[in-house]
């Protein structure tokens, strides 16, 4: 009865007497086996309170008893998917380590998914060695195994992983080889770009991630635009090799343009330094085409503004931008960070009409009376608005108002 009852998510007033129910049925019976089923549901509720230290308390004693039972590791699983141990964490991650000891060297099931927790676990202070060391050995055992997909991304987003490090990569491309096609070698290839020291493995790592995009070109997995982000923050490509990746990303945008991560992606390419004339029209072009499918996506400001200030766009295409994002300040709740939308139209207020001019204009103005004037903020919007007025009928009434407001600015 207990096991489906807590495994619920819909008890409303009745989970307090759920969660009291089982901590008394455990109170007699948490070091049986049948415990083994009850404390597992009650770890994973949101809801223990008060009830989360002796629920722990009770699953660490189920274990002295249980630890080398293979159902352990559904135990174990529970724990480590909790962050408030308190002072239970230590003993928690000792247990962890003790069951993937007793199954070092075999074919048992589950252990990748106990791994994977332990190693997602910002607490296991003097532990860390030993979890990276259990990992690796697993590792060498299963490493061209499909389930190794679930150990490699968080051993690899470690930063302790110390002589373990270019075993862990080399393992990683091990099984990248084998398993290249599968959607989870994007979770992998994200972690594993994500590391400083690849090393010599830095083109076959990269090689992998084009050609896994290059192969799901017809639909977005849920792992592209992290890889993508990763391929475009590596700093020590070749110049072919760059550009070939930065063309790779528009072209990936321009294919999935409604997809979740599709604006983290363009953004991160819009903000490169280092895209070549050919590229950075190609992605100018790719952020137009976003903004015109995104047209009210709160997020469009990241965009037209990154679009705004790169000098390859003129003409039509800096005035659609400046449109777009006159169209986001006419729909957006007017923020703190309102200005930075603001600084990249003003200078562009030739290239709209009138009504579209006066509105940027007077919310410029409303902006800056509902702000500090010693916020560095201020200071540059100001400036950019004096020198956007400049030469329209709006002129006037903005000079009149910014020294209407100088005591402030003196205060």
């Amino acid at each position: 009865m207990l096991p489906p009852l807590l495994a619920r998510t819909d008890l409303g007033t009745h989970s307090g007497a759920a969660v009291e129910s089982a901590m008394a049925w455990l109170g007699a019976h948490q070091s049986e086996e049948s415990a083994g089923f009850v404390l597992p549901p009650l770890l994973a509720r949101t809801d223990l309170g008060t009830h989360t230290d002796p629920a722990t308390a009770s699953a660490l004693e189920w274990l002295k008893a249980h630890q080398s039972e293979e159902s352990a590791q559904f135990m174990l699983k529970a724990l480590l998917a909790r962050t408030d141990h308190g002072g239970h964490s230590e003993a928690v991650v000792a247990f962890t380590l003790a069951f993937l000891k007793t199954g070092a060297g075999t074919a048992r099931e589950g252990d990748d998914y106990v791994l994977k927790r332990l190693l997602r676990r910002t607490d296991l202070g003097a532990h860390s060695e030993a979890a990276v060391a259990s990992a690796m050995s697993w590792l060498r055992a299963h490493q061209s195994e499909e389930s190794a997909g679930f150990v490699l991304p968080p051993l690899l987003a470690r930063v302790d992983l110390g002589t373990h490090a270019e075993a862990a990569v080399a393992s990683a491309m091990t099984w990248l080889t084998a398993h290249q096609s599968e959607e989870s070698a994007g979770f992998v290839l994200s972690s594993l770009l994500a590391r400083t020291d690849l090393g010599a493995h830095t083109e076959a790592a990269v090689t992998s991630a084009r050609a896994l995009l290059e192969r799901g070109a017809g639909a977005a997995s849920s792992s592209d635009s992290y890889v993508l982000g990763r391929l475009l923050d590596l700093h020590d490509l070749s110049p072919p090799t760059r550009d070939e990746t930065q063309t790779l990303a528009a072209r990936w945008i321009r294919s999935h343009p409604r997809s979740p991560g599709s604006v983290h992606v363009l953004k991160s390419l819009l903000s490169k330094r280092d895209l070549s004339p050919e590229v950075e029209r190609d992605a100018v072009v790719t952020g137009i085409m976003w903004l015109s499918v995104n047209e009210d996506s709160p997020r469009a400001d990241g965009v037209f503004i990154r679009l705004l200030q790169r000098r390859a766009i003129e003409g039509k295409l800096r005035a659609l931008a400046s449109l777009r994002g006159i169209a986001w300040l006419r729909r957006e709740f007017r923020g703190s960070d309102r200005h930075f939308a603001l600084c990249a139209l003003l200078p562009n207020l030739g290239l709209v009409g009138d009504e579209d001019r006066s509105f940027v204009l007077r919310d410029a103005l409303d902006w800056l009376a509902s702000r500090s004037f010693d916020e560095e903020a201020t200071g540059l919007l100001i400036r950019e608005l004096c020198a956007a007025a400049t030469g329209w009928p709006e002129e006037a009434d903005v000079r009149s108002w910014l020294e209407s407001q100088r005591p402030r600015e003196i205060s």
